[in-house]
């Protein structure tokens, strides 16, 4: 490496600048972009949350960050952020056991297997891989950064949270949570679990002891000693093969839970009886003590069933230092009685439903179960620890049992956590996050929801900013696939939300279950339109007005306001189609159909000057830019005036603030692009780079702001990496990285929003929608919103009928060749539209010596040729051949044969010429009307609607005369075309016995001659 390394560093050519771009300096003044807020939750099992009830503290998992939200008396919710970078460097380096970062770089689990069966008492060998967390040789793989948490878990007494990830090389990251503490660099990072992941944390109940354990295909548990200082020591482990859901402790042991599993694992190496036979002390002898080099075996014994073989269990929560409650998918209620380490498990209450999630009450004298269609109960723990009570019978008791039973149909409830006063946060299948009453209090309702903390329950798949100010007091808004729209404030709050009117027939397969895909306002932030999966576009409010306008999926959508208050829209789609639309009120008018100019999807729209030129990439590798044209008629359209040819199909484009010819081009093949739209040259490309990595990325989703502080004053790129997910900053002069963040496993935009009020104002925010239902707000500072001035535009009166079933044909208007061309010269004689320049006049080639030798060779050529077809004698001497000169007497007749010549063949180019231009305006017309009889032709065969008599009997009428007219005209062009043929032939043909007369009268004469001398 190093040797590589001295060659490139002395390089005889100079390197492009922009092909290795340099690491921006870090220092106070760099920019960077800081996770401000996280709505929504990843939250999907009873491992991924953790609450401490005295201080009403939630902990979530958000995508690859933990949220911890305090509530207040009001329920007001403050949030703080705790989120490790793949590249965080820990306070406190925890030396690994089994994967030290020495070479060499392999790690082999029978060594795990081997030092856990043995009690810990191998023979030290070190084998082990590089550091995960740098980005060393070896793991410069983008995919390393893709992790997220999956499980947490929060100390007793307020001061650690250990998050365990998911992904390749995952970590467990413990962080503090006090106030004064960094949110994003954790005290210790353990790596010793496998690529599979981590499946649950837990604390102790003296936060000194942290325990781990695997996913089924890492197949360990650990278990971990905790400083005073936060570092971590690994203690024991051991294998463990079941499917576990999750673990807690109970008092100094751990209790894991899974499918037909249920496992007590002991700190201590006193050994327990087993009731059916007894096993020999593998730590016998060995000390307990935080200071053991090497880790121990942690002790487990698995409980008997019984009855309960086939239950998977799927949580647990303690109630005393001895005792546990374990619920069931079957909805069976257990309780675990550890005294005297007995491990006795028996079924004590039965409910209806089945049960993910179980919490101890905040006066700790119930518990409240939580499961399938939404359902909740309270259960009082004195009565499930009475022996004499019938499990069958607590569910159908009154007097003890408060049930809270949601609406059927409602999702799954999968994970809970108690707050003070009652007060119950749920977390559903569909991640709704509920605060919710479930104790009896009078006049309260049990199941009163108290707060709902507004989020995205499917995929989101775009953000958008709106323009300030608006009636929705909001500064972006979100939608996602189910055809839901929330308005937010960048401190998060949702101020409105929006349904979308979606087209859902009914149909048997569940993909082609109809998806909002986009969604676009206007200026005034008053209309939003919307594109579908099936190929619709409408106005949300107001359904009427949906039209079917392509054939698939619609890809993109783009509105633009003009001078005179009128709005442009224009579509694209996987059917390779452009629509172009005009906005009036409420009310769609479709203008053009550009179907000629690509020939793959077209997957991105942009309208720049404000409507006069639209531009449109496609996966064929092009972009096509169009200007709009002034037309005679009311209408708008576009006529194609550059194409550019990429090397690689372009992923995302944006134009260049206060540059309104410059246009940015992300491709595939790993390159940004900035291209004059007027001239088509290229004036900039570089690779997008990582800081260390030499790995360039695919940059998606490009937003192109300036930076207007004292301290850098580039234009800066923002963008989404393909590879690793992560959210860039580029400098768009040097194509060196600003900034790196990751935060969700799939982002699917982004948008950028200027800092409001209550910010400082040289701070921008970029919004990234997650397809994992999550939204994340990041403020990257001293960039201003550069403000656009509005334009102008054109009208129509065309007016769209209403037609949305997925079966209806796709509209179109596509303008036929005498159009376009009439807008072609409009557009060539408006001079303050920029054309594309002539070419200049071509160069005529010059004669070499070498075609003149040639020429004169074949004049010599043929004069030989003429004199061997003379009828002179060869014997004559050169006075003889110097008086007879035939010549005067053969050239008039040559010079009037050229004449006419050229005057037939001009006549007969001035006849071409003149058809040619009576046929520009017949042929236009006829193609125009065979593309209407084919429409029609097809709409008969589909249509059911019969046609009156009347109408087709007209119609016959129509077609038959135009039919007689059609070969007329055809008969008429034959007859004149034999016509001007026989012309020709008889003047040739005249031409040749005339020369044929000529020659013999002279021949005749020159004969005379002979014999008279003779």
């Amino acid at each position: 490496m190093s040797a590589l390394n001295h060659a490139t560093s002395h390089r005889l050519t100079p390197r492009n600048k922009f092909q290795t771009p340099a690491k921006l300096g870090r220092d106070d003044e760099s920019p960077r972009l800081a996770l401000k807020r996280v709505i929504g939750t990843t939250t999907l099992h009873a491992s991924a949350i953790d609450c401490l009830p005295e201080s009403n503290i939630i902990a979530t998992c958000s995508a690859a960050a933990v949220v911890i939200s305090q509530f207040d008396e009001h329920l007001q919710v403050t949030q703080r952020i705790f989120r490790a970078g793949p590249n965080a460097i820990a306070s406190y380096t925890s030396s690994s056991f089994y994967n030290p970062s020495t070479p060499p770089a392999f790690r082999e689990i029978a060594t795990r297997q081997s030092i856990a069966r043995d009690g810990g008492s191998g023979n030290g060998l070190s084998i082990s891989h590089n550091d995960p967390t740098t980005d060393s040789p070896g793991r410069t793989k983008a995919n390393i950064r893709n992790r997220s948490a999956n499980c947490l878990s929060l100390s007793r007494d307020g001061r650690w949270l250990a998050v365990g990830e998911i992904g390749v090389n995952p970590r467990i990251n413990i962080f503090s949570i006090l106030d004064d503490a960094p949110s994003d660099t954790p005290l210790t990072t353990l790596n010793e679990h496998s690529n599979f992941g981590i499946r649950s944390v837990a604390f102790s109940p003296d936060s000194r002891w942290l325990c781990s354990l695997g996913n089924v295909n890492d197949g360990f548990i650990f278990l971990w000693s905790i400083s005073m200082k936060g570092s971590a020591k690994l203690y024991a482990s051991n294998k463990c093969v079941s499917s576990v859901q999750q673990i807690v402790w109970m008092g100094s042991s751990v209790i894991s839970v899974g499918t037909r599993h249920v496992k007590v694992w002991r700190l201590d190496h006193t050994e327990s009886v087993s009731p059916t036979k007894s096993r020999p002390d593998l730590v016998k002898g060995l000390e307990i003590t935080p200071s053991s080099a090497v880790p121990k075996a942690f002790s487990g014994r698995n409980c008997l069933l019984g009855s309960l073989i086939d239950a998977v269990f799927t949580s647990v929560v303690a109630i005393s230092q001895d005792k546990a409650i374990i619920c069931t998918e079957q909805g069976h209620i257990c309780l675990l009685d550890d005294a005297d380490q007995e491990q006795r498990l028996e079924k004590v209450a039965q409910v209806d439903f089945g049960v993910f999630c179980v919490s101890v009450g905040t006066s700790r004298d119930c518990i409240i179960v939580a499961g399938s269609e939404g359902r909740i109960k309270v259960l009082p723990i004195q009565d499930l620890e009475k022996p004499e009570t019938d499990p069958n019978m607590i569910n159908r008791s009154s007097g003890t049992i408060h049930t809270t039973v949601d609406a059927g149909g409602s999702p799954d409830i999968l994970a809970v956590g108690s707050l003070s006063l009652g007060r119950l946060f749920t977390v559903d299948r569909n991640h709704t996050m509920c605060v919710k009453k479930v104790e009896k209090v009078e006049e309260q309702d049990p199941n009163t929801i108290l707060k709902q903390i507004d989020a995205h329950d499917t995929a989101v798949l775009g953000a958008s900013a709106l323009q300030q100010p608006n009636k929705y007091g909001a500064d972006f808004f979100t939608w996602a696939s189910q055809g839901t729209a929330l308005f937010w404030k960048l401190d998060g709050t949702c101020t409105h939300r929006l349904e979308i009117p979606l087209d859902q027939e009914a149909t048997p397969e569940i993909s082609d279950v109809n998806e909002l895909k986009v969604l676009r306002a206007s200026s005034s932030d008053e209309i939003f339109v919307f594109g579908d999966k099936v190929g619709n576009i409408g106005i949300s409010s107001d359904p009427e007005q949906t039209v079917r306008a392509h054939n698939g999926e619609i890809n993109d959508l783009v509105i633009v306001r003009r001078e005179n208050d009128c709005m442009l829209m224009a579509s694209c789609g996987r059917d390779r189609i452009l629509q172009l639309f005009h906005l009036e009120g409420r009310t769609l008018s479709l203008l053009q159909t550009m179907e000629d100019e690509h020939a793959a999807s077209v997957n991105s729209l942009l309208f720049l000057n404000n409507g006069s030129t639209l531009v449109s990439a496609s996966a064929d590798r092009t972009v096509v830019i169009r200007t709009i044209a002034p037309a005679k008629r009311q209408i708008a359209a576009y006529i194609v005036t550059r194409v550019l040819t990429l090397k690689s199909s372009p992923v995302a484009f944006a134009p260049m603030p206060g540059e309104s010819r410059t246009l940015i081009v992300s491709t595939m093949d790993r390159q940004i692009l900035r291209f004059d739209m007027e001239s088509g040259h290229l004036i900039q490309s570089f690779k997008p780079n990582d800081f260390a990595a030499r790995d360039p990325v695919i940059v998606s989703s490009v937003i192109i702001q300036n930076l207007n502080t004292e301290a850098f004053q580039a234009p800066v790129l923002f963008g989404v990496s393909s590879n690793d997910r992560s959210i860039r900053a580029y400098d768009l002069n040097t194509g060196a990285l600003l900034a790196r963040e990751h935060g969700q496993l799939a982002v699917s935009d982004i948008s950028s929003v200027g800092a409001t009020d209550h910010y400082d104002s040289g701070s921008k925010f970029i919004i990234s929608s997650g397809l994992d239902s999550t939204i994340m707000i990041w403020e990257f500072s001293a960039v201003s919103l550069l403000q656009v001035a509005p334009n102008n535009i054109l009208n129509n009166q065309n007016v769209l009928s209403h037609e949305s079933s997925r079966s209806s044909q796709p509209l179109r208007r596509v303008l036929s060749k005498s159009e376009l061309s009439d807008l072609q010269r409009s557009l060539d004689q408006d001079p303050s539209t920029p054309t594309r320049s002539h070419h200049p006049p071509r160069v005529r080639k010059k004669a070499s010596r070498l075609t003149i030798a040639s020429t004169s060779k074949q004049s010599a050529a043929q004069s030989s040729r003429s004199a061997r077809r003379s009828p002179s004698s060869s014997n004559q001497d050169a006075s003889q051949d110097s008086m007879r000169d035939p010549s005067p007497t053969i050239a008039k007749p040559q010079v009037r044969l050229a004449s006419r010549t050229k005057r037939s063949s001009s006549d007969a180019t001035g006849h071409q010429s003149s058809s040619a231009l009576d046929s520009s305006e017949v042929v236009p017309s006829a193609e125009t009307l065979c593309g209407n009889l084919r429409a029609f032709r097809k709409q008969l065969e589909v249509s059911t609607e019969k046609l009156h008599t009347d109408v087709g009997q007209e119609l016959e009428r129509e077609l038959t005369q135009t039919i007689h007219a059609v070969d007329q005209k055809t008969h008429n062009d034959q007859q004149a075309s034999h016509a001007t043929s026989v012309d020709g032939w008889l003047t040739r043909l005249i031409d040749e016995r005339l020369a044929l007369r000529l020659g013999d009268s002279n021949v005749r004469k020159e004969s005379e001659f002979q014999l008279g001398e003779i």
